[in-house]
């Protein structure tokens, strides 16, 4: 029995991660942050990209929108106004959808205590 625990401590202590090898996955973990930052830099150049072309082709339409970020969700809320009556024609997602997300939000916080 004791010489199977030995045998066990040894081939864990022969396991060990060397320097070389922590270098080398801390080296790795630097490269997929820095994709990531990068790929994330070209999703937001895209994505105003193709705001300002929905933009233009809304502006043709004679037709205002909002953009506006909900400050409980974090969630982006788009709503399309006709100008002469300032009334909203539509809204995504749609103000039941917004209210659902935040009860939803709260009987998750209930159920799950943030500081345990």
């Amino acid at each position: 029995m004791l010489e199977a625990v030995k045998n066990a401590t040894v081939s864990k202590i022969d396991h060990a991660p060397s320097n070389n090898e922590v270098k080398t996955t801390q080296k790795v973990v630097e490269q997929n942050a820095k994709q990531q930052e990068a790929q994330k830099r070209v999703n937001e150049q895209e994505f105003k990209k193709q705001i300002q072309d929905l933009n233009k082709a809304l502006d043709m339409m004679n037709v205002k929108r909002e953009f506006v970020i909900d400050k409980e969700l974090n969630e982006v809320v788009v709503k399309i106004v006709d100008p002469e009556e300032n009334k909203v024609i539509r809204q995504i997602p749609s103000e039941e959808a917004l209210k659902l997300a935040k009860n939803i939000k709260e009987m998750v916080g209930l159920l799950f205590d943030k500081t345990t």
